[in-house]
């Protein structure tokens, strides 16, 4: 007999499987020769092997019902290519393997999360009345028992083979129930051989299945369980794909929907296929009205822009970044800057079937570029040119920059600076220990190190001269900014400042109106001269706030004008009657902010109107008397300015047969007789040019009707809404006048 058929034959007596060492041993056949032995009856299908542990147990194969592939291949597919979404896929799946299993088999299907490694229990088959006597000895349900996988067991889990766990309860729990109950479950009479496989596919874990053999079995159908556990992991696998490829979309149309930048798809003739709300915020039109529309002719800046031209080499594969580019909608009056990154859109084969765009609205950057190069201008403007000697301070001791001032200051120039002289040479010798100290404190703890502070500055010329230095860090750098102030001469210095402060309380003092400044607590910081004088409280201590001294009150107004610019930081302006005197004053209201945008104090402006509301009130007395006179008066009045009559009264309308509306902006020469015209324009010429002229003189004007009315007419220049214009009366003098007196020939001269 050969060594092939001694080792069959001995597989043959040995059911449970030999390893390759117990073969050598009971055939006296060399381990490496048994070794090769085996591979050839494995690859001839006669011999199977199975994992356990470290070592591979053989086993004689037995023949297969390939009907029973067939069926189950073809059952399996149909059954989860027609599962619901909803159903419990682990039920199905015990109850499968329940019909491949020895009789009696008790199966578990567990589930895998990722993200804790924790294997749950979800379904049991085979179990039967056993349950509670095995759940009373776990103190807990079978469904829901969880236990945490080790990282080293993962890799045996992710073949997918079925192996036995030749450590029973203990490894299968992986190590989570302690010694004793695994052993009194194990003692239990229906407790067999242990064996478990790994839902994967392609490295992915979904779970596990484990199958607890009654006593003296062996798990038959190896294979067929193995194929059977890897169609499930690989519906398993398709399924968490499809709901993560929707989740994906989801979760893609909400970021398009919700990014906080513009997002367009073109297709390749650059019509829209995506246009979310950002656009259409930033545009002004609607994705109903952008979608299908081809972008070149919606917007025709990105031809002027060039945006073609990128949209064309996204198109051929590049990934392209637009200039600041600016826009302006005409049909929505939108305008501002946008920046775009432009990349190609791919389909799933891989090919490019448009353009996907990125617009960034960078208008407010813009704007605050365009403000922050003004403020550097500026800033730079007051730096060179202010009257305080400033310079700039690098970590190693080295002048940065300085400005002209301190050029005059020390006597250095720019070319010193230029050579990296370092600031320490300007400082006097008893000065430069404590300097050296504060400079190295600012830049290690700068909230330590002291902000001003005294020192002797040296000159290039050997003068000494007291200086006042502030000094900070620039906000993240090493470097630092000063201004030296000379306080050589620091009595002038103090003069001129109380020279300074005395001429601004002058000029406060020298406005007529009231400036009050009062804290939060209505409390008045500062007034000038004329709140000493505007209302006279009695009481010093109610003379402390704004409503005991000038309103002669015991608590704050109701309706207080610095209240809501304490509240809301904006200025505000009201009209209110002073309870103290019954005067009207017009109140304006400022706030005063402190750096972190409190509001620390506010400025009331209080201006007396009581005078110019009276003079108000007798101006529209006044021209409502002067209106009922022209509107009463039997001779026609009107007002001509710019060549129309500005104004007719109701005589005047019906002298001429109008409505007051028609004549009210009408040319006046279409009222003038032809013949009368030269002779007329010539009058109204002379009085506007302020030429001699006749200030009462005869013409005729047209009725409504044709027929024409002899006048006298009389003026006077007013100002009229700001502009020149006559005042104009009108008699009719139609039946009075002689027939040689007519047609503006005499009149009187002025004067």
């Amino acid at each position: 007999m050969d060594n092939l058929s001694k080792i069959k034959n001995q597989l043959k007596k040995d059911q449970r499987g030999l390893n390759i060492r117990e073969i050598s041993e009971k055939l006296a056949i060399n381990r490496n020769s048994v070794a090769k032995l085996l591979d050839v009856l494995t690859a001839k299908e006669e011999v199977e092997f199975r994992i356990h542990g470290r070592s591979k147990i053989y086993y004689l194969a037995k023949p297969q019902d390939y009907r029973k592939w067939f069926e189950l291949v073809s059952r399996t597919v149909e059954e989860l290519n027609n599962f619901p979404p909803d159903g419990d896929l682990y039920a199905l799946i015990a109850g499968t393997l329940k019909h491949i299993a020895p009789e009696d088999t008790i199966i578990f299907v567990n589930s895998f999360d990722p993200d804790t490694k924790t294997i749950t229990c979800n379904a049991v088959e085979g179990i039967g009345l056993r349950q509670p006597d095995i759940e009373a000895i776990l103190c807990r349900p079978l469904n829901g028992l969880a236990f945490s996988v080790p990282d080293r067991m993962l890799p045996e889990m992710l073949t997918g083979e079925c192996n036995e766990i030749p450590g029973g309860l203990t490894d299968l729990t992986f190590g989570g129930l302690p010694y004793e109950i695994c052993k009194k479950i194990e003692a239990m009479p229906f407790f067999g051989k242990v064996y478990s496989a790994g839902i994967s596919w392609k490295g992915r874990l979904n779970g596990a299945v484990t199958f607890i053999l009654p006593q003296g079995a062996e798990l038959a159908n190896h294979d067929l369980i193995t194929f059977f556990i890897r169609q499930v992991a690989g519906f398993l696998s398709r399924r968490d794909a499809e709901a993560a490829l929707k989740e994906s979309e989801q979760f893609t149309r909400e970021i398009i929907h919700n990014a906080k930048e513009g997002i367009v798809v073109y297709d390749r003739n650059f019509d829209y296929v995506v246009w979310n709300p950002f656009m259409e915020s930033l545009t002004g039109i609607s994705a109903s009205e952008a979608l299908g529309k081809n972008g070149l002719y919606l917007f025709p800046h990105l031809r002027e822009q060039k945006v073609d031209m990128l949209l064309q080499r996204a198109l051929a594969g590049e990934t392209i970044r637009s200039s600041d580019i600016p826009y302006h909608i005409l049909p929505t009056k939108k305008s501002g800057w946008v920046s775009g990154i432009y990349s190609p859109h791919f389909n799933g084969k891989g090919e490019i079937v448009g353009v996907i765009g990125n617009i960034r609205d960078i208008t407010e950057r813009k704007r605050a570029e365009d403000a922050l190069k003004e403020n550097e201008i500026r800033y730079r403007t007051i730096f060179e040119n202010t009257g305080t000697a400033m310079l700039i301070i690098e970590e190693d001791f080295t002048v940065g920059f300085a400005n002209n001032e301190f050029f005059r200051l020390t006597g250095y120039s720019q070319d010193d600076i230029d050579s990296r002289k370092s600031w320490t040479e300007f400082v006097h010798t008893e000065d430069l220990d404590r300097m050296i100290e504060q400079h190295k404190l600012r830049r290690a703890r700068s909230s330590d190190a002291l902000s001003q502070y005294e020192f002797r500055l040296l000159t290039k010329s050997g003068d000494t001269r007291h200086i006042l230095l502030t000094i900070e860090m620039f906000p993240g750098t090493k470097k630092s900014i000063a201004s030296l102030i000379d306080i050589t001469d620091r009595k002038c210095t103090e003069e001129n400042l109380q020279t300074s402060r005395l001429l601004m309380v002058s000029v406060f003092d020298a406005v007529p109106d009231l400036l009050i400044v009062i804290d939060r607590n209505y409390n008045i910081v500062y007034t000038n001269a004329k709140g000493h004088d505007l209302i006279h409280q009695k009481d010093p201590e109610k003379r402390k706030t704004c409503y005991g001294r000038f309103k002669l009150l015991d608590e704050p107004c109701e309706i207080c004008s610095a209240r809501p610019v304490f509240e809301t930081g904006k200025m505000s302006e009201q009209e209110m009657i002073n309870p103290a005197d019954g005067r009207i004053r017009e109140v304006r209201v400022f706030p005063i902010i402190d750096l972190q945008g409190h509001v620390l104090y506010v400025i009331e402006y209080v201006r007396d109107i009581t005078d110019r509301k009276r003079i108000e009130e007798a101006l529209r007395e006044s021209e409502e008397k002067y209106r009922i006179v022209a509107e009463g008066a039997s001779d026609g009045i009107a007002i001509i300015r710019d060549g129309r009559l500005e104004y007719v009264n109701p005589c005047l309308a019906h002298m001429a047969g109008y409505t007051v509306e028609e004549l009210t902006g009408a040319s006046f020469i279409r009222f003038i007789s032809p013949e009368s015209i030269v002779e007329s324009l010539d009058v109204v010429k002379k009085a506007f040019s302020s030429e001699p002229a006749p200030t009462i003189f005869l013409t005729r004007i047209k009725h409504h009707d044709g027929h024409q009315l002899e006048i006298e007419a009389s003026y006077t220049t007013i100002t009229w809404k700001g502009k020149k214009a006559l005042l104009c009366f009108i008699r009719n003098m139609s039946g009075r006048t002689k027939s040689g007196e007519g047609g503006g020939k005499k009149g009187k001269k002025p004067g």
